[in-house]
């Protein structure tokens, strides 16, 4: 008496995708039943030479096209950048020079946000301690 185990399922990996049949299986019809070898390899070999050139045409003006947009795009990111690094660098500059013009009123002055020296109103409010 046999085991049954295992064995017998299927798993994935042993089943194939419609893709994998249709590339495995040529279509047989009665016209190509009746073809010999030579008759098939010479059928096989016959090319429109004029419908493949067209279409050479068309794929080689659709990549210089893909071509263009990318180098297009390139550029623009380039001048973003080239605007964005100009905006940057005006801005570092703008700092620099406030904060040297900054400076330069304090010493003027003789004094410093750090150096006042002021009076404080006395509030109305009360103290408050918490103590943990």
């Amino acid at each position: 008496m046999k085991h049954e185990s295992l064995v017998a399922l299927k798993t994935f990996r042993d089943s194939k995708t419609g893709l994998e049949n249709r590339n495995e299986r040529k279509i047989r019809t009665t016209n190509s039943l009746c073809r010999t070898k030579k008759e098939q390899e010479i059928l096989e070999a016959l090319m429109d030479d004029k419908e493949l050139s067209q279409t050479r045409q068309i794929d080689i003006q659709r990549f210089a096209q893909q071509d263009l947009a990318v180098k297009k795009s390139q550029e623009k990111m380039l001048l973003i950048r080239d605007k964005l690094a100009k905006t940057v660098n005006k801005n570092k500059k703008i700092i620099e020079l406030r904060q040297k013009l900054q400076k330069g009123s304090w010493e003027i002055d003789h004094s410093s946000p750090q150096k006042t020296n002021r009076v404080f109103k006395p509030s109305n409010f009360k103290e408050l301690k918490i103590e943990f």
